[in-house]
């Protein structure tokens, strides 16, 4: 397989049109969000097109109103029908994601060369959750990590 670097705006067409034939596409992501999942510019991950609704810890690739793509958890799926998602590297929700944002969902990541199958492996399921369940904790511990370096700075 050919490798290349894009941006995503001038790639979008032809991936919309791929996932809207039932097909799949893979890219390396860029950006520290999703860690530990994926690492920034080292994994790859595949997406395919959404069936929709999406459900809790399904992981969305969609475009904010800005015109950002992101890929984030669904961290609760809201009455309205719209989603409040996070990267797994992150404190903060992004509510209000919307179904027309979306432009297709998670399948498969790969790292090292080994590939992850997220509705077939119980491993990534199992990190999921425990990974939601501690995020009061992470947030904690970076807390007292940054008070600790305010108060211990040189």
């Amino acid at each position: 397989m050919n490798n290349f670097q894009a941006y995503f705006a001038d790639v979008m067409p032809v991936i919309r049109e791929k996932l809207e034939s039932d097909g799949e596409v893979s890219f390396t992501v860029s950006g520290t969000s999703m860690q530990p999942m994926v690492y920034n510019r080292k994994d790859t991950v595949t997406i395919k097109k959404a069936k929709l609704p999406l459900k809790k810890y399904d992981v969305p690739f969609y475009q904010r109103d800005n015109g950002q793509y992101v890929l984030h958890r669904i961290v609760k799926v809201q009455k309205d029908g719209n989603y409040t998602c996070r990267g797994d590297n992150q404190d903060f929700n992004e509510p209000d994601v919307r179904n027309d944002q979306i432009i297709g969902v998670l399948t498969a990541f790969e790292r090292n060369g080994k590939k992850v199958f997220v509705d077939k492996s119980l491993k990534y399921k199992l990190y999921c959750r425990l990974w939601m369940l501690m995020c009061p904790y992470r947030r904690g511990k970076r807390l007292l990590i940054k008070v600790k370096n305010k108060i211990f700075k040189h």
